[in-house]
C-alpha cells in the first residue's frame, strides 16, 4: 500500500482531496499536514512513499518544502498540485491529476 502525505494549508483543499480520493482508500495510507514544518515532522517520523504538496503556502511554500524532502530523503516522488487554477489547468486537467510514483 502507497503512503502519501499531502500539504496544504487550506482546510478546504483537504475536504475535497479526501472526498475525491475514498475510493483509493484500499490502495492508498493518505495523511494531511496543514503546513511545511508539520509535513517534514510527518516525514521524519513516518516514511511515505510520496508527498504532493501545495505550491502556494505561508511560512514555507511548497518548492521549499520539497527541495527539503527531497535533500533529507533522496528518491522520493514528490509532486505539486496548485490551490489557485490557471488557465493551463483548465486547458489541460488531465496534465494536473496526481499520479503515484
Amino acid at each position: 500500500m502507497k503512503r502519501i502525505l499531502f500539504v496544504d494549508d487550506d482546510p478546504l483543499v483537504f475536504e475535497g482531496l479526501r472526498r475525491i480520493l475514498a475510493p483509493q482508500k484500499g490502495q492508498w495510507e493518505m495523511a494531511f499536514a496543514p503546513e511545511g514544518e508539520t509535513a517534514l515532522a510527518l516525514l521524519a517520523a513516518t516514511p511515505f512513499d510520496v508527498v504532493v504538496s501545495d505550491l502556494y503556502m505561508p511560512r514555507m511554500d511548497g518548492a521549499a518544502l520539497l527541495k527539503t524532502v527531497r535533500e533529507r530523503w533522496p528518491g522520493w516522488c514528490a509532486s505539486f498540485f496548485p490551490a489557485r487554477p490557471t488557465w493551463r489547468m483548465r486547458c489541460a486537467p488531465r496534465r494536473w491529476r496526481i499520479n503515484v510514483c
